[in-house]
């Protein structure tokens, strides 16, 4: 009988004993599966790592998980960790001919790259960007790229022989082209200056002894006040100029008459007729040249039919 009893009781301390440990190993899977990025070991104790992009606030003790944080800006994690602190952002320096391609995260370093020009075939250590290599005289067969140099043709190579051709075709074409250009210039110059030539003969015709003032009044009819001005500029000072001005204001036509007879006063009545048609032609009013011109020659021719 008490050896039934003795038995009775161990099956029953067995029985809560395995209890107790399978209670005890689901509690321990249950803290494992709340730690979503795994643990790690601090002191006696298996704390829950940070998630990405965050840092370790305070290691996890008896009673308390472990506090996390963000990591403060110019920072950053790209894994789960027990880490107190998160690594520095990377700076692409322009010195070393780099620029950001990515910026920097929480969870992601800066990613940088070669400036416009440079290369660097270094692959994740790249931390100096380098010239591209310039194919002076051979051509480029394969251009620069951010992450490989030039690739040049070789001396005497078909590919170098054409950009050499081709440079020298388009040098010559420009060097024709110049000289066509200057041939052109040249052409307009020589019949600008026949034009000149011609209209200095057509001067020519009037003759000094003819009298401009019966035709002062038709030819300020046709003139601007400005141009007279500037023709008056060669004899009259300034004094006159503003005298006629004031004498007769608020009527351009006037002005414009007297200040023409003053000219034609100091400059004289001889020669008058080429003189003022010459000075208008030099101010570069070729057609009130030519007009004045004709307005002569047609009282003359008149005069001498009425003769």
């Amino acid at each position: 009988m008490m050896n039934s009893k003795r038995l009775g009781l161990l099956c029953f301390l067995v029985s809560v004993s395995l209890a107790w440990t399978v209670k005890g190993g689901g509690m321990r899977r249950r803290k494992r599966q709340q730690c979503a990025h795994g643990v790690y070991s601090h002191e006696a104790f298996q704390c829950c790592r940070c998630q990405t992009g965050h840092l370790v606030l305070d290691h996890c003790s008896k009673g308390q998980a472990t506090q996390c944080a963000q990591c403060p800006d110019g920072t950053f994690m790209a894994h789960p960790n027990g880490e107190k602190s998160c690594e520095h952002c990377t700076h692409c320096q322009h010195a070393r001919h780099l620029e950001v391609k990515q910026n920097c995260t929480d969870k992601t370093n800066t990613v940088c790259r070669c400036l416009s020009g440079y290369y660097c075939d270094k692959g994740e250590d790249c931390f100096t960007c380098y010239s591209c290599e310039k194919c002076e005289g051979l051509g480029v067969k394969v251009a620069c790229t951010a992450t490989s140099n030039t690739v040049c043709h070789e001396k005497n190579s078909p590919g170098g022989l054409i950009a050499c051709a081709v440079i020298i075709i388009l040098v010559l074409v420009a060097t024709v082209y110049v000289l066509w250009r200057m041939g052109c210039l040249k052409k307009c110059a020589m019949k600008k200056r026949n034009e000149d030539v011609a209209e200095l003969e057509q001067l020519s015709v009037l003759s000094d002894d003819v009298v401009l003032r019966p035709y002062l009044s038709k030819i300020a009819s046709v003139l601007k006040l400005q141009d007279v001005k500037a023709v008056a500029r060669l004899t009259l000072d300034e004094a006159e100029i503003d005298r006629q001005e004031i004498n007769h204001p608020n009527n351009a036509e006037e002005q414009t008459y007297k200040l023409l007879e003053a000219w034609y006063q100091k400059q004289g009545e001889r020669g008058a007729c080429k003189a003022l048609v010459k000075a208008l032609h030099n101010q570069g009013r070729k057609s009130d040249a030519n007009r004045v011109q004709r307005i002569i020659q047609e009282g003359e021719e008149g005069k001498m039919l009425m003769s």
